[in-house]
């Protein structure tokens, strides 16, 4: 199945998927990041074939938006402490005036329990695009 052909790769590689990889989103820009070892030939080209899957390949299918609606939902209830409340406060106060204040970049609980798949995939299109994107390597590389 070619769904999983990123989640084998990084096991092949010792990668874990999850523990190796992480993601966030600000108000300014969405960053993959992917933590691989690179002392085995053609890993590195490899993994940077990870990121034009995610800049060109990603599948929102329906039953994707609706399986991460409760992880989202999860995300959304773990900012919602004490000092989520606060830093958001703040961040509306520092941002009055702008649309920055007027939503976090996790949405709104509506969209994110009631939200049409559709959309998600429109956004994606319009935003997600290789055009817009960049990518940074670091680490001790010897031929590039």
């Amino acid at each position: 199945n070619d769904n999983f052909a990123i989640v084998k790769f990084l096991e092949s590689i010792g990668a874990e998927f999850g523990a190796c990889q992480n993601a966030y989103t600000s108000m300014d820009e969405t960053v993959y990041e992917l933590l691989v070892p690179i002392d085995k030939p053609n890993v590195l080209e490899q993994s940077l074939d990870v990121f034009a899957e995610f800049a060109t390949k990603i599948r929102i299918s329906d039953a994707d938006v609706n399986d991460e609606r409760g992880a989202v939902m999860e995300e959304l209830r773990m900012g919602r402490d004490a000092r989520g409340r606060a830093s958001e406060a703040y961040w509306k106060m520092l941002m009055q005036g702008s649309l920055y204040a007027e939503r976090l970049p996790i949405g709104l609980e509506k969209v994110i329990r009631e939200g049409d798949p559709e959309v998600f995939r429109r956004f994606y299109k319009k935003w997600y695009r290789p055009e817009r994107m960049a990518v940074v390597a670091a680490g001790d590389f010897e031929n590039l």
